[in-house]
């Protein structure tokens, strides 16, 4: 009898790790969106985090789409670590989104002038992306 308690209770805890694996698994695999927001105008803001499988963690990638339509890639980082959540707040005085690490901030967009920065740097070019494309339908994620 205490055999067979002890054999089930390990198959429990292999079950347990394996699900917890395979829950690790899901979460860092593909493109994910680890932060959203929309600014007062129509402006959104989005953060896209990729494995790289290797010993650069993640690449980490924000998203904008202005008031024309439009969107614009801006790169934040390829030696990122795992973004559970990215949190935002927004200043209306300011007209700014920012998004935040672990109590850091990442990266700014002001709504009004299209301003971008990250990482303490203006990075106001960034990539702009063909006229009709859509982050959610042609960048691989759902919403």
């Amino acid at each position: 009898m205490k055999r067979i308690a002890t054999a089930t209770a390990v198959v429990i805890l292999m079950l347990m790790f394996v699900g917890l694996l395979a829950r690790t698994f899901w979460l860092i695999d593909g493109p994910r969106i680890v932060g959203d927001a929309t600014a007062p105008n129509g402006v959104r803001f989005v953060v896209v985090q990729i494995c790289n499988w290797g010993p650069e963690p993640f690449t980490t990638r924000s998203y904008v789409r202005h008031t024309n339509g439009q969107w614009r890639e801006y790169y934040l980082g390829h030696q990122d670590d795992l973004w559970l959540n990215g949190q935002f707040t927004s200043d209306t005085n300011h007209h700014r989104l920012t998004v935040w690490q672990d109590r850091h901030p990442r990266a700014t967009v002001d709504w009004e002038t299209g301003k971008y920065s990250a990482n303490g740097q203006d990075t106001s070019d960034g990539h702009p992306e063909p006229p009709g494309w859509d982050l959610f339908r042609d960048g691989g994620l759902h919403r």
